[in-house]
């Protein structure tokens, strides 16, 4: 016949349409099947593919494992496969150690018996079996997966499988968004040893134990700076050292303790191009006292007396022979001496050095050797000069990722000269001189061409340290370190160079105590840049890569291309709304090692700052800017902040020098952001290994708008105008404006006529150096007498330029300049000599006044501008500041360095040329946007710190809780612990006064607000400050399957806390308290229907027995007196909540087992009762029975918490019994009642006169039910009629229906026919009568014969009965039938009247009878009546 052959070449299953109207190459539904890809006939048939279950086993032995996600690999045949037996009971919930997650691998193309390959295994992976994982997709090799519970990951299935499990062993290996390097690279080198004594204040010998890589020119600190109690604050530097120790430059702010931990810094940007140091000088020896340390050495032959002296701290080489390279001087190092002390001589100086010497008169020294030269340096030394460039890198991981850029470092910037005049080859004047001459500096230049780039080394999670580059490549997979270079000018960054971690690198160490680097050791790589140019320019889109955009958790995850594409997912954390710090600027400290690295950087005055925090996880995903809380408080500074100039106030006389600059700083009160994830709203907590995606580092951002200035460079300014009158002084000033100066203040170009000479300019100028008036100097005295230069300070006000013109234009001076003329017309014509031959010149007047010096002719001397031969362009200037420090000299008549024979004190001489400096205003910047700085940090541990510091309560001695369901109200959850500072200090009353409230209660992990149901409260212990929390006055709690997120409650104290002798804090304290299950009890003192142990007599006595209903046997428990017990187990929670006492209760068999130990399979739990199931019914399984007098006992366990989640707890109940038969209804165990009433008789025996019926029925009915079985010959009575319930009703006052046998029972009928001899009534007078029993199921049935029982103990057995007759019963004699039942229904005794002689004679009619007897069959329970069922 023809064949049907179906291709479903659409891949498309449809469950939309009736699948009459499918169209073709779509199916219905399909399940364990793929449609074939062949190129054969048989593409777009189905193939059949193995379901998931049938690998579990192939995976591993764990019954609980469970696969949660899968992916077919069809092109290579393989399935990977995810798996997990951790379940959660909550979001936040990770896995346990003890917890299984695998990612496994199974090669479909093999037998399906081939093992799977584990790739990897570890509960970091944090499968969740409520999580499962649709999102997986595989590029190449790399496997991508999301779960909407973790952050997407990845892995590289060929090295898992190559490698093996040890290849993915944590989170950064395998996620997505790759490890973020929080920390700038530094440029500072610092080596650690301990005082071998205590070093008093003032003292500069310090012992130390190892001298080993420190160096002239060290900064000297303590290890410890994270504590407020910094032994060393102020600025010491090493100025000598031998093997012993070393000499410095000034004592400790406090005194040292023996085996004070030091730390000797030093910047790591050096020079190694020039062997000597800008302001070096060679000299020989004149004289010299013994060679000892400390020998006073006099150096002659200065090449020019105006030098600088030398400085302490300057290195000394003897180069006269070379027996004197080996002898003269010290070994530390090799000849040379490092500068103790100058004094300036006649000829020269003496010197002190910190070595021996073997020096002679005329050994020629040198003076200012370069301790960093060296001769095989091979850099470009001029690269630098002119650059200002920061530094980062970044990690290349091995699958071609890259991190994100690590935080740029500050410029790398030394100045040459130290950024001091005259500390080059010039003197200070001479600098001046040029500086204002050419209206820049020239020798302000990058003075560095080395430098040892210090790149940090991660961490592992737990904050072990990775020493060697294996073990860095091994736990993050990184495969190389790129360094990176920009210029402040330039957008681009650049590649200096790649390193790969496979080349031979290592390590180095250094150790830190303090608030940025947190505590214990920091390996870095150190990166040795010698002035190279980069090789490589990033693109575009990885300099403005600020993080990976890669989601927190996301649901779905699709290929398209080769990008991977998120769907559902969230992308960022929930950051604080605020953080509790203030922003301030204070002067630089050596506390911190900004100092040390950038020792001429400087905050920048007059300028605006807000500070701003960003947070970021370990992965790069970064907060917003936050702010402070302190914003809006009044008379705090918050975030922001104005760093004005200083003030002559705070520049004490000769403190210029020793100012060391400014720098932001910041003070945080409080830690940053919350500790513990909250899933509710979004707050990821802090970091720690088992929060994996918690704010791990933090950055410090700064907001400044005003952007770029110039520093103009000026030869002088004139205090009002150039006339030795009073005019326009304090007012205004001049100076002259000319090379890049007219750039730097350009005039006002917007409305310019043709012929216009005056201008404007719209540049606002702030006085930075200033030449005030010369005064010649006497003992005592405070000026010079000539001209010199001084710091000014503007405040904050601006001068403004009111115009600019040329010298000629504005008439301010003539050309020539000619001293001390007289007010005129400007440069008025004269006639020099006889009438007929003259030459004509100016006069040299101006229009303001009389021009300054004395009249001595074309003397320059009093010039009041320079170069005002060439006509330069004039800006009179207003004088914003009016201060006792004036702007500029004013003109006299008294020219400078013209001095008369006893010059006067006080007497102020003209204007002389000298540097001073403007800054102007600077440019405003439109981007609203924060920088980022250097400034980073480990938060965890950096927010461990902050709380260690603050003088209010923090936090307490016990933080987390738990107490038990059963504690009641009013109960003790803990009864004695106290809080703390945040020093740790526990507070008591010898520490200061203390209150504290409970200010909030929060439930469900702090997201319900529970505080007014006053669940908890606490009570002080007056006499030592400890506190004892309670439940709540009428609180009680239940454990239900939601308390493990419902009952966790995070309580918030409001603490006041005042120290002894200290001011008063306020601050809040949180603890988290849970609540913890009890097992449902199985004492009989807790609940009596659940006791542990149960046996019951043999057999089933003390009122425990069967009976059956519906045909299912069912235990019935009546023991404790409480005759109508409930038919079940009850177990009871452990709370003592009355109103969940039962709830979330479930039971099960937990074994079964018979008398012999074997386990058997009978009864059943929660059984069906009256067509409802009845939680605990125990019951006999309906087609099971039990062997009689067999023992069984029944364990039974109850479990709380619907036995769901986590956290639920088991009791168990044991019963052992041993199985006999049931009593029968009481009704029929009573036996026979006469009672007379409604329907009934006074007698219920049948005799002559009439026969009758004898009815066992559930029911108490008096209607006979009829249908009397027909026998030949035998006419049934129908006079009399007994009903065995309806009687005992009757006699024990009961309304019971149970006159029928019972399920399990055994009753005995005995009719009994007796004919006694009655006067009359003879032997001859005998009695007849036939009787029958039948039987029926319900009370509804048909009745039939009655079979007898199988077992009795008297009559026949197993014996159906019909009509039975009693045959000529004698007087005087008895006769009975003896029968027993036992199947469970409704019985009846039919008779019929008594015939006989008997009955013929009147006499003795009534005295012959045929009775019924009954009751219980079973030997022993006759006298247990009232045990059976009623």
């Amino acid at each position: 016949m023809a064949e049907v052959t179906n291709a479903f070449l659409k891949s498309k299953m449809n469950q939309d349409l009736d699948a009459r109207i499918l169209p073709s190459g779509e199916y219905r539904s399909a399940r364990n099947l793929q449609i074939s890809r062949s190129e054969g006939s048989t593409v777009g048939e189905f193939e059949q593919i193995q379901g998931t279950t049938q690998l579990i086993g192939a995976l591993d032995t764990d019954p609980d494992l469970e696969i949660i996600g899968k992916y077919v690999d069809n092109t290579n045949k393989v399935i990977y496969l995810f798996s997990t037996t951790f379940t959660s009971i909550n979001n936040e919930q990770r896995a346990l150690a003890t917890d299984k997650c695998f990612i496994h691998s199974l090669d479909l193309s093999t037998s399906s018996t081939a093992p799977a390959i584990k790739l990897v295994e570890g509960y970091f992976l944090n499968f969740d079996k409520r999580f499962p994982i649709y999102g997986i997709n595989l590029i190449e090799t790399l496997l991508f997966w999301t779960d909407n519970k973790n952050q997407p990951r990845k892995i590289n299935v060929q090295k898992a499988i190559s490698q093996g499990i040890t290849k993915y062993t944590n989170e950064p290996q395998i996620s997505v968004a790759k490890y973020y390097p929080y920390q700038p690279i530094i440029a500072m080198d610092r080596f650690q040893t301990n005082a071998t004594i205590a070093i008093a204040l003032n003292v500069v010998s310090w012992p130390l134990a190892s001298t080993s890589g420190i160096q002239a020119g060290d900064i000297v600190t303590t290890l410890q700076k994270n504590t407020g109690n910094v032994l060393i604050t102020n600025l010491i530097t090493v100025i000598g050292v031998t093997a012993a120790g070393v000499t410095v430059s000034e004592g400790p702010s406090t005194a040292l303790p023996i085996d004070t931990k030091l730390d000797f810094s030093r910047p790591t940007m050096v020079n190694k191009n020039n062997e000597y140091v800008e302001n070096f000088f060679t000299g020989n020896v004149t004289s010299v006292a013994s060679g000892g340390i400390g020998a006073l050495i006099t150096v002659g032959s200065i090449p020019n007396a105006t030098f600088l002296d030398p400085v302490i701290g300057m290195l000394v080489t003897c180069s006269t022979t070379a027996a004197n390279i080996s002898t003269g001087l010290g070994i530390i190092p090799a000849n040379t001496g490092v500068i103790q002390t100058v004094a300036r001589v006649s000829g020269g100086f003496t010197i002190t050095l910190d070595v021996t010497n073997s020096l002679s008169v005329n050994n020629d020294l040198v003076i200012g050797n370069n301790p960093d030269y060296n001769s095989t340096w091979k850099g470009n030394p001029a690269f630098l000069e002119g650059r200002y460039v920061r530094f980062s890198y970044r990690f290349k991981f091995e699958d071609n990722e890259y991190s994100l850029m690590a935080p740029f470092s500050q410029i790398m910037f030394i100045p040459k000269q130290k950024g001091i005049f005259g500390l080059g080859q010039d003197t200070s004047d001479e600098d001046m001189e040029s500086a204002y001459k050419s209206t820049i500096l020239a020798w302000f230049e990058n003075n560095i061409d080395s430098i040892n780039l210090r790149i940090p080394i991660p961490k592992e999670m737990d904050t072990s340290v990775l020493t060697t580059r294996t073990a860095l490549s091994d736990y993050y997979l990184i495969s190389d370190i790129d360094v990176l270079y920009k210029e402040s000018d330039a957008l681009s960054v650049k590649v200096l160079d790649t390193v790969s971690l496979s080349s031979n690198i290592t390590f180095t160490v250094n150790r830190f105590d303090d608030f940025v680097n947190g505590s214990g050791n920091q390996y870095f790589f150190d990166y040795n840049y010698e002035s190279s140019k980069p090789y490589k320019t990033l693109p575009e889109a990885q300099t403005v890569r600020v993080y990976d955009r890669v989601p927190i958790r996301a649901l779905a995850q699709e290929v398209t291309g080769n990008r991977i594409t998120y769907g559902n997912f969230v992308d960022n954390h929930t950051a604080p709304t605020n953080i509790n710090y203030n922003a301030s600027a204070q002067e630089k400290s050596p506390v911190f090692d900004n100092y040390t690295q950038f020792t001429n950087s400087s905050l920048k005055q007059n300028r605006t700052y807000q500070v701003g925090i960003v947070l970021s996880d370990m992965y790069g995903r970064q907060s917003d800017v936050i702010l402070s809380s302190n914003d809006s408080v009044l008379g705090s500074s918050g975030s922001t902040i104005f760093h004005p100039y200083r003030n002559a106030g705070q520049v004490a006389d000769g403190e210029t020098f020793s100012w060391i600059g400014d720098a932001l700083r910041i003070q945080f009160n409080e830690a940053m952001a919350s500790e513990n994830r909250n899933y509710q709203t979004g707050e990821p907590g802090w970091f720690t290994p088992t929060n994996p995606l918690g704010w791990f580092s933090y950055k410090i951002v700064v907001k400044q708008q005003e952007q770029d200035y110039y520093n103009v460079y000026l030869p002088g300014f004139v205090n009002g105008y150039p006339v030795t009158e009073d005019l326009e002084r304090n007012i205004s000033y001049f100076t002259p404006l000319f090379g890049d100066n007219i750039n730097k203040i350009p005039r006002d170009l917007n409305e310019v006529g043709p012929n216009q000479t005056q201008y404007t300019s719209s540049v606002k100028l702030h006085g930075r150096v200033n030449n005030p008036n010369i005064f010649y100097r006497t003992a005592g005295g405070n000026y010079n007498s000539s001209p010199f230069n001084i710091q000014y300070f503007p405040g904050n006000k601006s001068d403004t330029v009111l115009n600019i013109q040329t010298m000629i234009d504005g008439e301010l001076c003539a050309i020539p300049f000619i001293s001390g003329r007289s007010k005129g017309t400007y440069n008025d014509v004269i006639q020099l000599g006889s009438a007929s031959v003259f030459t004509q010149a100016g006069n040299g007047k101006i229009p303001w006044g009389t021009g300054p010096g004395e009249s001595t002719g074309l003397a320059l001397l009093a010039a009041p501008f320079y170069n005002l031969e060439n006509n330069p362009l004039i800006a009179q200037i207003s004088m914003g500041a009016l201060t006792t420090n004036p702007v500029g000299a004013v003109c006299t008549d008294e020219e400078y360095l013209v001095f008369p024979a006893t010059p006067t004190d006080g007497v102020r001489y003209s204007f002389g040329s000298i540097l001073t400096v403007v800054e102007t205003d600077p440019t405003e910047s439109l981007l609203d946007i924060f920088w980022e700085t250097s400034s980073t940090g480990y938060l965890p541990e950096f927010n461990t710190t902050i709380s260690t510091q603050d003088p209010a309560v923090t936090t307490a001695t016990e933080l987390t809780f738990t107490f038990p369901e059963s504690l009641a109200a009013s109960g003790e959850i803990d009864a004695s612990w106290s809080f703390q500072d945040g020093g740790g200090t526990v507070v008591t009353p010898s520490t200061g006064v203390i209150s504290a409230s409970i200010l909030s209660v929060f439930s469900n992990n702090g997201t319900v607000d529970v505080t007014s149901q006053n669940l908890f409260g606490i009570v002080q212990d007056a006499a030592n400050y400890t506190y004892a929390l309670n439940t709540g006055a009428a609180a009680t709690f239940w454990y239900g399957t939601q308390s493990p997120q419902d009952d966790v409650y995070q309580i918030t104290y409001a603490v006041t806390y005042t120290p002894t002798g200290g001011d008063t804090y306020n601050s809040t304290v949180m603890q988290t308290v849970s609540l913890t299950n009890v097992a449902p009890p199985n004492t009989v003192a807790n609940n009596a229907r659940f006791p542990a142990s149960k046996t019951i007599g043999t057999p089933l006595l003390n009122g425990d027995r069967l009976v059956q209903v519906n045909d299912t046997y069912i235990l019935w428990e009546t023991t404790l007196g409480v005759v109508d017990q409930t038919t079940s187990f009850i177990a009871h929670n452990g709370t003592i909540n009355a109103a969940n006492l039962g709830s979330q209760i479930v039971y099960e068999i937990k074994s079964q087992v018979d008398g012999t130990g074997a386990a058997v399979d009978i009864f059943e739990i929660n059984a069906i009762k009256n067509g409802a199931l009845v939680p605990g019914l125990l019951a006999v399984k309906s087609g099971k029975s039990m062997v009689l007098n067999a023992t069984y006992t029944v364990q039974v366990s109850a479990f709380d918490c619907n036995k769901v989640g986590v956290g639920y707890e088991e009791g168990v109940s044991s019963l052992s019994f041993t199985v006999g038969a049931q009593h029968v209804n009481q009704a029929i165990c009573y036996n026979y009642k006469s009672n007379t009433g409604a329907g009934g008789s006074a007698a219920f025996n049948y005799s002559c006169t009439g026969g009758g019926e004898f009815h066992f029925r559930n029911s108490q009915s008096l209607v006979p039910t009829g249908n009397l079985p027909n026998y030949s010959g035998v006419n049934w009575g129908t006079t009399f009629y007994y009903n065995v319930a309806d009687q005992y009703n009757r006699s024990a006052g009961t309304n019971t229906s149970n006159g029928g046998l019972n399920q399990g029972a055994q009753m005995y009928i005995i009719p009994t026919l007796t004919n006694p001899n009655n006067g009359a009534c003879t032997t001859d007078n005998e009695v007849s009568a036939y009787f029958t029993i039948q039987y029926r199921s319900t009370n509804n049935g048909t009745w039939g014969a009655a079979t007898t029982a199988a077992t009795v103990t008297a009559g026949p057995a197993n014996t159906q009965l019909g009509a039975v007759f009693f045959n000529g019963v004698s007087g005087g004699t008895d006769a009975s039938f003896t029968y027993e039942f036992d199947a469970a229904g409704e019985y009846r005794v039919l008779t019929t009247p008594l015939t006989g002689p008997r009955c013929g004679t009147p006499a003795c009619s009534t005295d012959a009878e045929l009775s019924i007897s009954f009751g219980e069959a079973t030997p022993g329970y006759g006298s247990q009546c009232n045990l059976g069922p009623l």
